[in-house]
């Protein structure tokens, strides 16, 4: 099977078929821009029925039959192409990608640490926290940042997907803190993955909790809704879950949306070749500002629906904050729109009540209570389902 939208120039073939039952419906009389024929053209109609061939019109599918009686509907200017017995089928909906982290996983491969912004700590041969802060150390010197430079150091191992060790762990979580990594990078906030999804928690040094604590000012923030790990004297280690954790995107989902677009355009080149032609994500504010140069420049080859992840988890005030995201669900092109304020799509925004151990969830258009969930004994940090809708309280 072959996805003929890659080999015509014509977002029309990226639309659920329209389908009729002949070729002696055509919108309006004009003639078809476009007509394939001699081909299996599944319909996907109450009966999955196949027929030879499709005109397109205006952009929408026009009619559907045999050849004969579709080709009767071109003109001079249709473009017309010989199916050769190949298959044409909608295009496919992919409800749920993680987007932009496997495109940048599979195809970015060929960026540069300075282009991405995140210095790899290569964890094989690790035996002791000397071992990764020789390797910090020496990328310090390598890259000679400039003071007071985010610096985001990418921890080669993982204890989600696998990897990770239970030494590693007990290097990374118990003997590693900020105070260590202060020896080596005194003049820079710096930042460590830890092994899980980067939205699941850091390690920073001195200078990031200072920024955020108290330059942020989010100290009351993260006292409040947490997570913060502490030593036996009741100081943060350094190490943040969520929603803590999300501050930090601030700082380090920041980088200039020229670097992704190429990253992003080689997937969407193989979504294209899946045939997806839509896809549901959830997006940082750095993603969006690469698709929206990839629309600019005509390069989108599917539509996409994305979350604004990077609300989620990092509102002060729930009740009032989450009002200014109310009419926000559907804004955007016909190419690229909002569907939620959290990790993925959602219908309507959810908050947490700290009076009475209450969640809340309000439609996303009329901001009307959709439903209500009680927590039980305070409020916690782990998923909650309800209605079948996903969310952190």
């Amino acid at each position: 099977m072959q996805l003929l939208s890659r080999r015509i120039s014509v977002p029309t073939l990226q639309l659920i078929f329209w389908v009729t039952c002949s070729a002696s419906f055509l919108m309006g009389q004009g003639q078809a821009d476009i007509i394939l024929h001699n081909g299996k053209i599944l319909t996907v109609d109450s009966d999955f029925s196949t027929a030879e061939a499709v005109a397109v019109s205006s952009e929408q599918i026009a009619a559907v039959g045999t050849s004969q009686d579709v080709l009767r509907l071109a003109g001079p200017a249709t473009q017309v192409i010989d199916l050769k017995g190949k298959t044409v089928i909608p295009g496919l909906i992919d409800t749920h990608t993680h987007f932009h982290n496997y495109a940048q996983s599979a195809y970015g491969g060929k960026l540069t640490p300075e282009q991405l912004q995140r210095y790899p700590v290569d964890w094989r041969g690790v035996t002791s926290k000397e071992d990764v802060l020789n390797q910090i150390e020496g990328l310090m010197d390598k890259y000679q940042f400039r003071p007071d430079q985010w610096v985001y150091f990418e921890n080669r191992l993982s204890f989600a997907g696998g990897g990770g060790s239970i030494d590693s762990a007990k290097i990374l979580y118990d003997e590693l803190n900020r105070w260590e990594l202060d020896t080596i990078t005194p003049n820079n906030p710096v930042v460590l993955s830890i092994g899980v999804p980067d939205n699941n928690g850091f390690l920073l040094n001195s200078k990031a909790i200072e920024i955020i604590w108290d330059e942020r000012q989010k100290a009351g923030f993260i006292e409040k809704y947490g997570r913060y790990w502490i030593d036996e004297s009741g100081r943060p280690t350094g190490h943040l879950e969520p929603p803590a954790s999300r501050l930090v995107w601030e700082f380090v989902m920041t980088r200039a949306p020229e670097v992704f677009a190429t990253v992003y355009k080689r997937y969407l080149e193989e979504m294209a070749s899946a045939g997806v032609t839509t896809a549901s994500t959830r997006m940082p504010p750095e993603s969006v500002r690469a698709f929206q140069l990839l629309e600019s420049r005509g390069e989108m080859t599917l539509r996409l629906g994305y979350g604004r992840e990077e609300v989620f988890g990092t509102l002060e005030d729930l009740k009032s904050d989450l009002s200014a995201y109310r009419n926000i669900t559907g804004t955007g092109s016909d190419t690229m729109w909002v569907t939620s304020v959290a990790p993925t799509a959602v219908d309507g925004v959810v908050y947490v009540s700290s009076d009475d151990d209450w969640v809340y969830a309000l439609d996303g258009a009329s901001g009307a209570l959709r439903w209500r969930q009680w927590l039980g004994d305070g409020i916690r940090s782990s998923p909650v389902v309800a209605d079948g809708l996903v969310f952190l309280s």
